[in-house]
C-alpha cells in the first residue's frame, strides 16, 4: 500500500490530504468516494514523489460511480501526456 497526498478542494476550501492505495488510480478512487471533496488538482506519491496534476471537478466520476453496482470496481489507467 502506497501513500499519497492529494490537492483537493474540500468544503470549498483548498487543502491537502492523505490516501492509501495501490495505484494512482486508487487513490483517485478513494477521493471520488469522500463526499466533500469537489475537486481534485494534484496527487503526489510519497514514496517515489511522482506527482500528477488534474484541476478536475469529481462530479462526473462520482455520479458515475453512484451507478455502479456494489460489487463492480472503476478501474482506469492515469497516463502521462
Amino acid at each position: 500500500m502506497r501513500e499519497f497526498v492529494v490537492g483537493v478542494e474540500y468544503s470549498n476550501e483548498e487543502t491537502e490530504l492523505k490516501t492509501y492505495a495501490n495505484t494512482v488510480e486508487g487513490a483517485i478512487d478513494n477521493v471520488v468516494q469522500l463526499t466533500h471533496v469537489d475537486k481534485l488538482y494534484t496527487i503526489v506519491d510519497t514514496e517515489s514523489l511522482e506527482s500528477w496534476d488534474f484541476n478536475q471537478d469529481l462530479t462526473y466520476l462520482r455520479d458515475l460511480r453512484k451507478q455502479m453496482p456494489s460489487n463492480m470496481a472503476m478501474l482506469f489507467t492515469v497516463e502521462e501526456n
